[in-house]
């Protein structure tokens, strides 16, 4: 199978918050995920020593400027009799930071989505999949994390989702 990790930029601007966008590093921390959720982008020796801890990999973007991480591996599926298509299995994290009154605000979403396994082949070649998505926005203390409950109380994981200001210079910024 293949796998894919990558970093994902958008270039699209929204309407811009503040007069001097500013270097924003995003880092997301995910916690207690079970390891179904998991199992589809690790390998299957990878997968066996998961301990519920994901650190997905730290991004840095302009203010107003959306950033997306993917950790995925796509899963082929049949869409029709001549078409084949795949759907991303692992966790996807979009954010856009703006800055609003001097304080930083942190809107986006993450979807963990996982492959079911019926135990049975299925008809019409049939795959299902389960996703959770996470909704968020709100202002947030620059370099601390926020942390945001995902899930089912019985199998809930958790998000730290930290945002810091860059310095030009490239060093962490005190607001």
């Amino acid at each position: 199978m293949k796998y894919l990790l990558s970093l994902l930029i958008s270039l699209a601007f929204t309407a811009s918050a503040s007069a001097t966008p500013e270097q924003v590093l995003i880092e997301a921390h995910y916690r207690g995920l079970q390891s179904v959720w998991m199992a589809d982008i690790f390998s299957p020796a990878d997968a066996k020593t998961y301990t519920k801890d994901f650190r997905a990999p730290r991004v840095t973007t302009w203010t107003d400027q959306r950033a997306e991480v993917v950790v995925v591996r796509e899963i082929p599926i049949v869409a029709t009799s001549s078409h084949k298509a795949a759907v991303n299995c692992g966790i996807t994290l979009e954010v856009t930071p703006t800055i609003v009154h001097g304080k930083l605000v942190l809107s986006g979403k993450s979807t963990v989505r996982r492959l079911v396994h019926p135990g049975t082949t299925q008809p019409l070649r049939a795959t299902t999949f389960v996703s959770e998505e996470t909704y968020f926005s709100g202002t947030v203390a620059n370099g601390e994390p926020t942390r945001i409950k995902i899930g089912d109380p019985d199998t809930q994981g958790e998000i730290a989702l930290s945002a810091t200001v860059v310095k030009p210079a490239g060093k962490l910024a005190s607001r």
